[in-house]
């Protein structure tokens, strides 16, 4: 190739980017300029067809234990709330009773409607339970299920080592697992043994 040949290429070729160039460059204006509708690509000016579900958290559940009478005697089943569970989250689950499957497989409860008044907050590692009427016309056996069920699913929450009763606010007597009576607050230890019913 001359160097005649190789000037004219060059100069050519020099023309040729400037054009490219200058065919791919952002004109830019001095004031802002009003575009047609119509002249909007794709479709960008029309509402959103589809709508994105809002992100939530998920709700944090906080596990416990609730127990029933069940065929082999007296048994847990586990609830959850949204919060750390307290004293009245398991009367409230112990009033409930046992879940539909729960009572397909054999688990009732001894405690009868209403017969939980109040649950008191974990007072020195004690809660107070002011029961109602119904609990005390129960017979002997049932009403011991029923106690145990309190006592067992009470102290199972941290920082509850003792169940006191009460009726209508006086301390009223409760049976133990061994079949004696007592005023006193009762501890786990004292239901471990209940005969099933």
């Amino acid at each position: 190739m001359t160097r005649h040949h190789r000037r004219v290429t060059a100069a050519l070729l020099t023309v040729a980017l400037a054009m490219v160039a200058g065919g791919c460059g952002n004109r830019t204006q001095s004031h802002p300029v009003r575009l047609d509708q119509r002249q909007v690509p794709f479709g960008l000016l029309r509402p959103p067809t589809s709508t994105v579900p809002p992100t939530t958290l998920p709700v944090r559940k906080y596990p416990f234990v609730v127990y029933f009478q069940g065929v082999d005697g007296i048994v847990p089943a586990i609830r959850t709330v949204g919060a750390r569970p307290d004293p009245a989250a398991v009367g409230k689950a112990l009033l409930a009773g046992p879940t539909g499957e729960e009572v397909q497989v054999g688990m009732r409860t001894a405690i009868p409607p209403l017969a939980i008044g109040s649950i008191g907050k974990i007072v020195r590692h004690t809660v107070a339970v002011d029961l109602r009427r119904p609990l005390i016309d129960v017979s002997g056996a049932e009403q011991k299920v029923a106690v145990a069920q309190i006592v067992l699913s009470l102290t199972f929450l941290d920082g509850v080592n003792h169940v006191r009763f009460l009726l209508d606010g006086s301390p009223v007597s409760v049976p133990r697992g061994n079949g004696t009576v007592t005023r006193a607050a009762v501890t786990r230890a004292d239901y471990l043994k209940v005969p099933k019913l």
